[in-house]
């Protein structure tokens, strides 16, 4: 997998229904490992990624800084669904009854 050294990885992941690209660098959890690359991805502190279904693109860089992906070696492409992020949680509190509305007489 590794054929720069140093190498840096960045991901760019694309919304299939808005087309919309979220992309970043990420750093690889197991680095002595040929066989295949591990990487951690938080949402929303690495990339806020909505829920949805998104196409992904792993590119190897020599730097983290481009963002150019015409520049980088593609490694793997493939598909990727998030179920869920954490965000914000709106909620309402009951009224309290003030006073009965009907009564019988």
């Amino acid at each position: 997998m590794v054929t720069l050294d140093p190498v840096f990885y960045y991901f760019v992941f694309r919304d299939k229904q808005t087309q919309r690209e979220y992309k970043t660098y990420l750093t690889r959890v197991n680095s002595n490992n040929d066989r295949y690359g591990e990487f951690n991805l938080i949402t929303p502190t690495d990339l806020a990624l909505p829920s949805g279904m998104y196409e992904y693109f792993v590119y190897e860089n020599d730097n983290d800084t481009d963002t150019d992906e015409d520049e980088m070696t593609e490694l793997e492409t493939g598909n990727a669904v998030v179920l869920g992020t954490e965000g914000e949680i709106t909620a309402y509190d009951a009224p309290e009854l003030i006073a009965d509305v009907y009564t019988n007489s």
